[in-house]
């Protein structure tokens, strides 16, 4: 009812509490990722992509904050070499821009294999060539709609 009458919902101090004790959010920055990326491979051999960074760091963060003991799991969500710039910075502490270059280095420094999907893509022919400007009039996501 107040969500509706008010446009906004206030939690008690007893939802508060409630919440704290089951729920844990967090967020890790560019500059984090990239920290732990190359701390995990240093450690542990292990490459981490962007994406699966910022879970492990939070998950750390949890451990800490809560002092948890019990064990946690962090599941891998992306291939590394999907975001292959950034981890071989993280790693290595540069990059070149071709992408495909930052592949090939990743793989010489952490012995990980390319996936196929990823090293087929050199060799691919194009299918989109046509480039759009976002900025055009004719484009459909930038006519005014009228919502009522």
């Amino acid at each position: 009812m107040e969500l509706k009458e008010l446009g906004k919902y206030a939690l008690t101090d007893s939802e508060k509490k409630k919440l704290d004790a089951d729920f844990f959010a967090d967020y890790c920055d560019e500059e984090e990722c990239l920290q732990t990326i190359g701390e995990v491979f240093d450690e542990y051999g292990y490459v981490l992509d962007t994406h699966t960074a910022v879970a492990y760091d939070v998950a750390m963060n949890f451990v800490d904050y809560t002092k948890n003991e019990k064990p946690v799991i962090v599941l891998s969500t992306a291939s590394p070499y999907k975001f292959a710039h950034d981890v071989l910075r993280a790693i290595n502490g540069s990059a070149p821009t071709d992408a495909f270059k930052c592949a090939y280095k990743l793989n010489e420094q952490t012995a990980n294999p390319i996936p196929n999907q990823i090293s087929q893509l050199k060799t691919k022919e194009k299918r989109f060539n046509k480039v759009i400007n976002k900025n055009d009039s004719e484009l459909p996501y930038n006519r005014a709609v009228e919502i009522g």
